[in-house]
C-alpha cells in the first residue's frame, strides 16, 4: 500500500509552507518590534523568501511566479496603516496579517 500522500493543489501546499515559515519568523520580530513598518515588513519578506528557497521543496519558477509581488512601500520607517494593509497582497498581506494576529 502506498503511503504517500499526492495533493491535488500544490498552490495550497506552499501557501501553508508560508504560514508555518511566517509563524515562525514573524514572533520573532514581535518580540524585537511591535509595531509592524515598512522595513521590518520587508525584513520579514525576505527571511520568509529565503527560508522557503532553503526548504528547496519548490521549482524556482514556481517560488518566482507566486512570491514576485509588487510591495510598493514608501522610503519611510512608520507603521504601515490599516488602510496600507487592506491594499496589500500576496505574501506581504499573509505578514501583516500573521503580525497583526494577537500574541498569546
Amino acid at each position: 500500500m502506498d503511503h504517500v500522500q499526492h495533493h491535488a493543489d500544490p498552490l495550497a501546499e506552499l501557501e501553508q509552507d508560508l504560514k508555518c515559515i511566517i509563524d515562525t519568523v514573524v514572533p520573532r520580530h514581535q518580540r524585537i518590534n511591535p509595531t509592524i513598518t515598512w522595513p521590518v515588513l520587508d525584513e520579514i519578506h525576505e527571511e520568509v523568501v529565503s527560508d522557503l528557497g532553503l526548504a528547496a521543496r519548490w521549482p524556482v519558477q514556481t517560488l518566482l511566479d507566486i512570491l514576485q509581488s509588487d510591495l510598493a512601500k514608501p522610503a519611510k520607517d512608520c507603521a504601515i496603516t490599516a488602510a496600507e494593509m487592506a491594499n496589500l497582497s500576496g505574501l506581504p498581506r499573509l505578514i501583516t496579517d500573521r503580525f497583526n494576529t494577537k500574541r498569546p
